[in-house]
């Protein structure tokens, strides 16, 4: 299915570039003892080269080969429809070459993958966020170029509600995976001695637990902390977040319920329409029936055609009504067989038409 497809797609992509960052950070977080200089500053340097590298590759030189690409299938492409034979080389490749296609998956995992890594180095490099701001900038104009002259359009159309909730799980997996990094690399590993600004201290969290300890009995930190853990503080905060939690559940339901009256209501609408139609259709035979024999009575008046030129022929004033009335038909054995003639009626005045009637 293509659903399963996709999903498959993005698992496969997002573990890919999740192996990426954890392999390097595995690396040297292995080699902290070992790494002569600042292994913090280290560690900076690599996640600005995976950036960098990351641009360059991912949207400069793919760029380059989709532009190519269009270039190549806008000088060959009029071969499909000219004289050529299908053997010559020309053929074949303009055959074969169509315009790039826009994978918006595949740009969506790449805003999830320098997402990570702005999470992982903002710790090692905070300056770090000013270069994943400046590169999404071009990214997004560059990927917009391409979507509007190379690219051509898919073949169906992108609902996001189809991975929406797949992108948000990727997403809360790596914000997880980078929570559980820093939770390590602040409790366990030693820092470096002789730089950074965690230096004089053995491991990052002494350096906080030394400030917080140095804070008064009446400073706002504490005064802040005692408000906050108080039970009934903690007891409103649970208590508004059930609340929030029931509202979302009960207005997804609501949703849910609407969607389903909406598509009894189409196919009520799609019920009326075939009656309509079947009305319609009959309202259209009866015209003709009509018209026909008008044209009789037309023919009639004029003594064009034998027949009995009446008053119900030749008085405008006559009573018409459409109705089906029995027909009866007997063979030579005696046999009748009943059937049912519908047609235009001529009544002489209303009180035939409710003798008739009854």
């Amino acid at each position: 299915q293509v659903a399963t497809r996709l999903n498959i797609n993005l698992l496969r992509h997002f573990l890919l570039q999740l192996t990426i960052v954890g392999v390097l950070l595995a690396y040297w977080l292995t080699r902290t003892h070992t790494a002569t200089g600042c292994w913090e500053t280290l560690i900076g340097q690599e996640l600005y080269r995976l950036l960098v590298v990351d641009f360059f590759i991912s949207t400069v030189l793919l760029c380059a080969v989709r532009g190519v690409r269009y270039l190549l299938h806008a000088h060959y492409g009029t071969v499909r429809n000219g004289p050529a034979s299908s053997t010559t080389p020309t053929s074949v490749l303009a055959r074969h070459l169509t315009p790039p296609p826009f994978c918006i998956e595949t740009h969506s995992l790449g805003l999830v993958y320098n997402q990570t890594l702005l999470w992982f180095g903002v710790l090692f490099a905070p300056l770090l966020v000013l270069l994943v701001a400046l590169k999404l900038l071009l990214v997004f104009y560059i990927n917009k170029f391409e979507l509007i002259y190379l690219c051509q359009p898919p073949a169906r159309l992108w609902r996001s509600s189809q991975t929406q909730t797949l992108f948000l799980v990727l997403v809360f997996v790596s914000l997880f995976g980078v929570l559980l990094t820093h939770g390590y690399i602040i409790m366990q590993v030693p820092v470096s001695a002789g730089c950074g600004p965690f230096r004089g201290t053995e491991y990052m969290y002494q350096l906080f637990m030394q400030g917080i300890l140095k804070l008064r009995e009446e400073h706002l930190f504490w005064r802040v902390f005692v408000y906050i853990t108080k039970p009934a503080i903690i007891g409103g905060v649970l208590l508004t977040m059930g609340v929030v939690t029931y509202y979302l559940r009960a207005k997804s339901r609501a949703q849910i319920a609407k969607v389903k009256l909406l598509k009894e209501l189409l196919c009520m609408e799609a019920k009326d329409k075939e009656f309509l139609l079947a009305n319609l259709s009959k309202v259209t035979r009866g015209k003709d029936c009509t018209d026909h024999l008008l044209e009789r009575i037309e023919l009639v008046g004029a003594g064009r055609v034998n027949g009995p030129a009446d008053k119900y022929y030749t008085d405008p004033c006559a009573t018409w009504r459409y109705e089906e009335t029995p027909r009866k038909s007997g063979d030579g054995a005696g046999n009748e067989s009943t059937g049912s003639c519908s047609g235009y009626q001529r009544f002489e005045d209303e009180e035939q038409l409710r003798m008739r009637r009854t």
